[in-house]
């Protein structure tokens, strides 16, 4: 892989915001805090912020605190004695590494830069933190993995975060809908607040700008997975997107981990009962294996009215990559990996990172077919 500089205009959604801020201009992401609450408790962790509904502004230093709720569509915030309304409230950061926490599900999940608040089905309250991306990617770094990893791990991680991130924001938009880029879920990636960890920090910083683009030029679909089982997974087979960098290849680094290899149980009545919702047979002639099936390779189809990735979902499997054995009365599966197996498995770059691989190896490795770009702003 080689380096590059490319333009940052056609990539990035500039999300500035200006009160009087002495702040300079930073590429900020808007991230989803999924909850289901009707009043938030917020706690200025440090520095100094702003609080306004784009006609009155309070200022708030370190140890303050605000209470926000929704009322009939109206967002209240009470701090002291007074309050201010709106239909959407800003919490704006004043200085460098400012930081507020908030209880969601009586935790308190401390946040970076800013907040911006909607009221949402009359009584909840939508909750989006907006930060500087690469504070983001630390953030779903700690939130994905665990401390303690390979340093060229972590660098290479966070160039798959920070690629994915601009390829939902500008290409796929998958909240265009919803007034923020990205959620804090496995269905974008996990974020759970700030990162502390310094090692993790200064891999973000160490590759600061950094993305994998295509042979045009453009941020892939940097997907991810816990563990490969020995062979990824394509597109193709998962999505039915066939992409040339997402594709299907022996991976041994993730058969030295834990997640490699799985089973699971259940009774052959069960097992038959599932499959004769989608026509299947055991005794037809046009399937006479449904409670034997091998998996040499990775399959799309278990027959052509069922997907493998069908049936992962609806027993709540580890992945797709599994055969089936009977004994007595119950079948067995003999799975290997986790998750959808497609794009960089975590656990064999971790594997790849502790045999002396670097971040550029690691990547060509699981994305064969792109380029690693330095971007600039």
């Amino acid at each position: 892989m080689s380096f590059s500089k490319i333009s940052l205009s056609i990539f990035f959604l500039l999300n500035l915001l200006f009160l009087n801020s002495p702040l300079k201009a930073q590429v900020l992401v808007r991230i989803g805090i999924k909850n289901d609450l009707c009043n938030l408790n917020i706690k200025i962790s440090e520095g100094d912020y702003a609080l306004t509904n784009g006609h009155d502004t309070i200022f708030l230093k370190k140890n303050d605190s605000i209470t926000l709720d929704n009322n009939f569509n109206k967002l209240n915030v009470r701090y002291g004695v007074g309050n201010i309304q709106g239909d959407s409230i800003l919490l704006i950061n004043k200085k460098e590494n400012s930081s507020f926490t908030t209880q969601i599900n009586d935790k308190w999940i401390e946040y970076e830069d800013n907040a911006i608040f909607y009221p949402k089905n009359g009584t909840n309250i939508t909750f989006i933190n907006q930060l500087d991306i690469d504070k983001y990617v630390a953030s779903v770094i700690l939130s994905e993995t665990y401390p303690n990893l390979p340093y060229e791990f972590y660098k290479a991680k966070a160039i798959v975060i920070r690629t994915y991130t601009i390829y939902m924001i500008n290409i796929e938009k998958k909240h265009i809908n919803d007034k923020y880029d990205l959620c804090n879920t496995t269905h974008c990636q996990v974020s759970r607040g700030k990162c502390n960890n310094q090692t993790i920090i200064n891999a973000c910083n160490e590759t600061k700008n950094i993305i994998i683009v295509d042979n045009d030029n453009l941020p892939i679909l940097a997907v991810y997975h816990s563990n490969s089982g020995g062979l990824t997974n394509s597109s193709e087979n998962y999505w039915g997107k066939s992409l040339p960098y997402l594709i299907t290849k022996n991976d041994e680094y993730s058969t030295k981990s834990k997640n490699s290899i799985w089973t699971y149980t259940m009774p052959k009545e069960q097992w038959l009962s599932y499959l004769a919702k989608f026509g299947i047979d055991s005794t037809n002639k046009n399937f006479e294996n449904a409670t034997n099936f091998y998996q040499p390779l990775r399959k799309k189809f278990f027959i052509d009215t069922l997907t493998l990735r069908k049936i992962r979902e609806d027993f709540n499997l580890k992945s797709t990559y599994f055969n089936i054995t009977t004994e007595g009365d119950k079948v067995i599966f003999n799975g290997r990996g986790y998750g959808h197996g497609v794009g960089l498995s975590q656990e064999g770059a971790i594997e790849m990172a502790k045999e002396g691989k670097t971040f550029t190896e690691i990547l060509d490795f699981y994305y064969p077919n792109t380029k690693i770009y330095t971007f600039n702003y």
